[in-house]
């Protein structure tokens, strides 16, 4: 990987989200050991935001360092797992909010759909 460089502003250490960081070093990667290391943080790390931008930054450098298809795969099916996982959740807190503007009480697990089941297998 590229030697780290700390961008300092007024004498402090300015740093980034994860998601963000994660982006630039997948981007400067030079090897398959690079990339498998970061696959594993990635499989390993619950991300907030910014799936698309990792996403890309994985594709474009597996493509360019021609990393295999299956440990690649397995990663790009996590992000977008994670990615799902987010949505749903950002989904169900923002139906608990408008329930609770509304005076109701929040429904019950059982009372929220599941999305997983209208998927047809």
């Amino acid at each position: 990987m590229e030697q780290a460089t700390l961008e300092v502003v007024a004498g402090v250490i300015t740093r980034k989200p994860i998601h963000e960081s994660l982006v630039d070093v997948i981007s400067g990667a030079r090897s398959h050991e690079e990339l498998t290391t970061l696959g594993m943080i990635i499989l390993k790390t619950k991300f907030p935001k910014g799936f698309p931008e990792i996403r890309v930054a994985w594709i474009t450098k597996t493509d360019e360092l021609h990393y295999g298809p299956n440990f690649a795969g397995q990663v790009l099916a996590d992000i977008d797992t994670q990615e799902m996982e987010v949505t749903r959740d950002t989904s169900r807190r923002e139906r608990e909010k408008e329930q609770l503007a509304e005076n109701k009480t929040p429904a019950t697990l059982e009372e929220i759909p599941d999305e997983r089941e209208s998927i047809a297998l």
